[in-house]
């Protein structure tokens, strides 16, 4: 069956969704005014029975109403490979396209990118890839349509180790209808594959070989986890410190603090820090941004947080700026989910129900359509604009094929909310209403 996704994303505050088994995205909503929060940007969402996604549509608030910048539909060979990408743009027509080549092993062979102009397609890049027996990628080849022929850039060459490791990538650039020599990358590891140093090089035209200017080294604990990484570059004939990074991690392996150091020359200087919280599932809750000021960490970039539904899949993510010692919330994106049997929304399918009046002031009513007058159960929640489940009933009267349910918003104040229902098939529907008073 298909599925519908759409993401919501509200600047200043968000809206977290509810999901059912089976999920899928859902809705996305973008935007501010100054009393409320206002949809500034929608993706929708379409799905085939593999679950691939074969619909994607971009909407944006233009002041007055949500208008489509862009819609996106994918193609699928039997192997369920993306073979045609199409973008179109409804404002001015325009369309490109992407279309895909797999080799024998379902491994992307060449990436072939067009525009419509003057009724033809029109080149414009062109990736041509191939792999070792392995199925390892080994050359990589971009090339652009110039003057009605494809021109070389750059190329790409990898190699690997009996554990499928990478060991080298060298890059040669075309020059002179010819490829020359232009940066090589060594990567070396430890007994148990952990990666443990890159040494960067760059090609010396006049000894004729390439010369390290950069590296980066690794260590790790007991566990395996990444204990440090420092980069050190080459100043005249020796490598010296430059930067430092130094992670660490809860019980549950889950990297917790991320500290990064610059070398003055004698020591290691605190700049900045990353922060991490998870839940028991490993879902990331909050990240914390801070750098080192006047000998105290300092909040510049504000805090991230994301919550989760029972399927680990994200509900809510809000940005917050320190403010005179709060909290604020600036933007947020709040991500819908819907059962296999798809979400229906106002603008993709019929109407699971109507709400009214809105905007509402002290009472809302819901009317469900539930057919051939059976009584079902359905779920109903309201969420605010900063991820709050605020209500959460069950429709409780019911009349010929309608089930109604009047509710008593009173003390909910001012402002943007979002109504979930779930039916008992699994379907969700959310629709936005306002309270102003």
């Amino acid at each position: 069956m298909k599925k519908i996704v759409f993401i919501l994303m509200l600047l200043t505050s968000k809206i977290v969704a509810q999901q059912t088994a089976n999920d899928c995205p859902v809705d996305s909503i973008y935007g501010y005014s100054e009393n409320m929060n206002v949809a500034g940007s929608k993706t929708l969402y379409s799905y085939d029975a593999n679950n691939n996604p074969i619909r994607i549509e971009y909407k944006y608030w233009d002041g007055t109403m949500l208008q489509t910048n862009n819609i996106d539909s994918n193609y699928y060979d039997s192997n369920n490979n993306k073979i045609i990408y199409l973008r179109y743009y409804p404002a001015n027509g325009g369309i490109t396209r992407t279309l895909y080549t797999y080799d024998n092993n379902n491994n992307p062979a060449t990436v072939l990118t067009q525009y419509w102009d003057n009724n033809n397609w029109v080149n414009n890049y062109n990736d041509i890839y191939l792999y070792s027996i392995e199925n390892n990628l080994i050359e990589h080849t971009p090339q652009y349509w110039t003057n009605n022929e494809w021109e070389n850039n750059y190329k790409y060459f990898y190699t690997y180790n009996s554990s499928n490791n990478q060991l080298t990538k060298s890059t040669q650039h075309w020059e002179n209808n010819t490829w020359v020599n232009y940066s090589l990358a060594l990567f070396n590891y430890d007994v148990n594959n952990n990666l443990t140093l890159i040494d960067e090089q760059g090609w010396n035209e006049n000894l004729n070989s390439f010369l390290s200017g950069m590296k980066t080294l690794y260590t790790y604990n007991s566990e395996n986890q990444n204990l440090e990484k420092i980069l050190q570059m080459l100043e005249g004939t020796e490598f010296v410190n430059y930067y430092r990074n130094s992670y660490s991690y809860d019980i549950n392996g889950n990297i917790i603090n991320d500290i990064r150091y610059q070398w003055d020359g004698t020591t290691w200087l605190l700049m900045n820090q990353y922060s991490y919280t998870f839940d028991t599932n490993h879902n990331m809750t909050e990240l914390l941004y801070e750098e080192w000021i006047d000998s105290v960490w300092v909040s510049t970039c504000g805090k991230y947080n994301y919550s989760y539904n029972g399927y680990n899949d994200m509900l809510v993510y809000t940005r917050s700026h320190l403010t005179n010692g709060s909290w604020i919330t600036s933007d947020s994106v709040q991500y819908y989910y819907c059962a296999a049997s798809g979400i229906d929304d106002s603008e993709n399918g019929s109407d699971l129900f109507t709400l009214y009046p809105n905007p509402a002031k002290d009472y809302l009513t819901v009317s469900l359509s539930i057919g051939e007058g059976q009584k079902q159960n359905s779920k109903i929640s309201i969420v605010n604009s900063i991820g709050q489940v605020v209500f959460s009933s069950t429709p409780d009267s019911y009349r010929d094929d309608i089930q109604h349910s009047t509710f008593d918003i009173s003390q909910l104040p001012t402002g943007l909310y979002h109504l979930l229902l779930e039916d008992k098939q699994g379907r969700v529907q959310a629709k936005n209403f306002v309270v102003a008073r």
